[in-house]
């Protein structure tokens, strides 16, 4: 099947490192995987970065980039409105000059142009939801209420939306998508890529000089809400009952990871963390596998993050909190530890319980991967939306 897909969003750039962006080019790599034609029209290729390195940042499949108006004049509303007209036509003439069968869209900030393509060209059409951006970019929007009209119309109209959690599907429920039209499905994980791998373990905890310790590692961004700063009190909690562990984080810009070396070692727990920053994508699978455990220490409450499946497809058990996202793809002591949402103290206590336990630590991580494997590899997801875009062909009159 030939398939465009849609990211209008240009806070997603495609080549990047934020979880956003691994997304977009995992299901885009994917779908490819399994035989498609897939060319993907974004607002943005590569982040700011890419100029110090160009080579890294070359995309593995057909894409076009149209970048929306830095125009401050227009204010943040309007530049991203209006890029909705030059999104539409460059998209209408890659569906003629490229015959494309299908849409896979995005869902995004005053994004309607898959909207009015679906509307007018009649091709199948799925619009993937991971978050309401009229309330993530609330501070920089001047009229909220007009971006949370765009969305409602998106909604509306899209003839099947993906949500990854269910507290994001009631919401979308809530603003008028149809209940027939809104579909559950989490994010997944490339299990080739992401697998125990001793050969990978060993050379990272040997460069690192882990040996001997308990690498409890964590993945992703260092922002305020992904609770980082819980985990210098999980290791002052930890620092009562065992020395021989350290907290591995793997990503964050530079400025956030300084920032929270200061933090350390001003609690004196300097010797108990050990950041990378971000890195390449493709060094990250390595960074996990020497990790004995791992935690997911907060996360959105619609969501599952895409971390956890990476945690367990690399074969490392985990603790979590017990938002629903997390619950539907975690079973409590099967496939990891939950813990209750923002509560530090019981956090460490699952923690201590996989530094005490390595027999348990083993089962865990084995059932964990295997049900990854069954449930939320990329494969998974493309045989769904796949199945949706055939129900829609089925159905036309």
């Amino acid at each position: 099947m030939r398939i465009l897909y849609l990211c209008q969003d240009h806070g997603v750039p495609v080549m990047g490192q934020k979880g956003s962006s691994t997304h977009v080019r995992e299901f885009a790599r994917a779908l490819q995987k399994e035989g498609h034609d897939v060319h993907v029209l974004c607002s943005l290729c590569a982040p700011a970065s890419a100029a110090q390195n160009p080579d890294a940042f070359i995309p593995p499949f057909p894409l076009t980039e149209l970048r929306p108006s830095r125009s401050k004049l227009l204010g943040y509303d309007l530049r991203n409105y209006l890029h909705n007209w030059p999104f539409y036509y460059a998209a209408k003439r890659i569906i003629s000059e490229l015959r494309i069968e299908a849409i896979y869209e995005r869902f995004s900030l005053y994004g309607l142009a898959g909207d009015w393509l679906g509307r007018r060209l009649l091709l199948p059409r799925v619009v993937e939801g991971n978050a309401f951006l009229s309330r993530e970019h609330r501070t920089k929007l001047h009229f909220p209420q007009w971006a949370e009209r765009c969305e409602n119309q998106v909604l509306r109209g899209a003839p099947a939306l993906t949500a990854v959690a269910e507290p994001l599907r009631e919401e979308m429920l809530a603003r008028g998508a149809r209940p027939n039209a809104v579909h559950i499905l989490p994010t997944a994980v490339d299990t080739d890529l992401f697998h125990p791998d001793s050969e990978r373990r060993n050379a990272v905890r040997d460069r690192l000089h882990l040996q001997n310790k308990f690498v409890i590692g964590y993945v992703g961004g260092l922002a305020g809400w992904h609770g980082i700063s819980s985990l210098l009190d999980m290791a002052a909690i930890l620092k009562e009952h065992r020395t021989d562990f350290v907290f591995l984080i793997v990503g964050g810009e530079e400025r956030h990871v300084r920032e929270q070396e200061t933090n350390a070692r001003a609690r004196g727990l300097e010797t108990h963390f050990i950041f990378t920053g971000s890195l390449p994508y493709p060094e990250v699978p390595a960074h996990i596998n020497a990790m004995d455990a791992a935690i997911v220490p907060d996360t959105l409450p619609w969501t599952c993050p895409t971390k956890l499946f990476e945690y367990q497809a690399s074969g490392v058990p985990s603790a979590a909190p017990d938002y629903p996202g997390v619950t539907q793809a975690l079973t409590d002591g099967v496939e990891g530890l939950l813990f209750p949402k923002k509560n530090v103290p019981e956090a460490a206590q699952r923690l201590l319980t996989l530094m005490e336990n390595p027999e348990r630590c083993a089962e865990i991580a084995t059932r964990a991967r295997a049900r990854v494997c069954a449930e939320h590899a990329w494969s998974c997801n493309v045989k769904t939306v796949l199945g949706f875009f055939e129900a829609q062909r089925a159905n036309r009159p």
